[in-house]
């Protein structure tokens, strides 16, 4: 069978759809390694309706379903100027959120999210591409570093009262 992949754009009227991948995925991928209440809270603070609704209308920010075969596969996040959830120098592009459920991983869906993720930074004449990643998630680290991401700092992030540590991982843009 033929696997047909689709960009999608997501807008409000996606909220639900959006909310159910977003809980879905993030709960795989880091369920079995943090306080199960920990988790609970930041997903109702992180993937509520409401949320998701006022960043969905964030001129700033863009959301993506890839669809294979017209099912919704993963997603992808991604915020310039304001948006961005750290200042950053110069002109750059955050890639937020990444996510392929789990069916579909290892499928190159991952890898088809991050070239469209690259397109839209170039077409939008970004210099540089960045994200941030749990120092503990080794697998994603490395997807990145086959894409020539170098870690360039790190920050805090809070899982209820657990802080963890993301690296700050940065690619620059070759100019057109």
């Amino acid at each position: 069978m033929t696997q047909t992949i689709e960009f999608v754009r997501c807008d409000v009227k996606d909220v639900e759809a959006l909310q159910a991948i977003s809980v879905e995925t993030f709960t795989d991928t880091f369920g079995s390694e943090n306080d199960p209440q920990h988790l609970e809270d930041y997903l109702k603070q992180s993937y509520g309706r409401e949320k998701l609704i006022q960043e969905l209308e964030r001129q700033d920010s863009f959301f993506f379903f890839i669809k294979s075969n017209e099912e919704i596969a993963g997603y992808l996040k991604l915020n310039v100027g304001a948006a961005q959830t750290e200042p950053m120098e110069g002109n750059t592009l955050e890639l937020e959120r990444i996510y392929i459920r789990s069916a579909y991983q290892g499928t190159g869906l991952g890898k088809r999210l991050l070239e469209k993720t690259l397109e839209i930074a170039q077409g939008q004449g970004m210099d540089q591409v960045w994200l941030g990643v749990w120092e503990e998630n080794h697998h994603a680290i490395r997807f990145y570093q086959r894409f020539d991401f170098v870690k360039t700092g790190a920050h805090s992030f809070f899982m209820g009262e657990d802080e963890q540590v993301d690296w700050i991982m940065t690619k620059t843009l070759e100019a057109e």
